[in-house]
């Protein structure tokens, strides 16, 4: 209110601000914030930054999807992954291909097994796989990782046992809640 950055929940009290930001966030704090700083749904600002990274740069976007589709399956993507992956040379060429024009989109992380890269949030991963069409529901998003995986020869062992650990987790919690 005070930057003038309330959009379409300047008109309302602040009761009726509070309700309209829970209910169209689910609860998601970044979803609620960005919403009412932007004046756009969460999907349509999600789907704007990813037209942009791909009109500067496909390689970034691409990038951008297989680090969300990874996450959306639970699933970290080690460095050196998603430098093949995104077909850079090295860790230079990917930094000037892409994270250069993915700042603050996807994020490194470090864990006792290494370095990985995710989405700076699991709502935009579950956003941008579940808009995309390329990223059908079901049968497609499952082969499209598993052909990634089939590239994960040239990473170290470590970071590689630990990413197909990850998969062995998601798939065994789908088995188990089937019928």
């Amino acid at each position: 209110e005070q930057h003038n950055q309330l959009h379409e929940l300047e008109k309302l009290n602040t009761g009726d601000r509070f309700q309209k930001l829970k209910s169209e966030s689910d609860g998601q704090l970044l979803v609620a914030m960005l919403q009412a700083t932007r004046g756009l749904r969460f999907n349509e600002i999600i789907l704007g930054e990813y037209q942009n990274v791909k009109r500067i740069s496909p390689e970034a976007a691409h990038a951008y999807e297989l680090v969300s589709l990874f996450y959306f399956y639970d699933i970290l993507i080690p460095v050196d992954f998603l430098i093949t992956l995104a077909h850079c040379a090295d860790l230079e060429d990917f930094e000037e291909k892409v994270l250069q024009h993915t700042h603050l989109i996807i994020v490194r992380q470090f864990t006792r097994y290494g370095s990985f890269y995710k989405p700076r949030h699991r709502e935009i991963a579950r956003v941008l796989i579940d808009t995309l069409p390329e990223y059908e529901v079901g049968e497609k998003r499952l082969k499209k990782l598993a052909v990634a995986m089939r590239l994960m020869d040239g990473v170290d062992r470590r970071q590689r046992y630990m990413t197909i650990d990850f998969l062995n987790n998601y798939l065994t919690s789908i088995i188990k809640t089937m019928p």
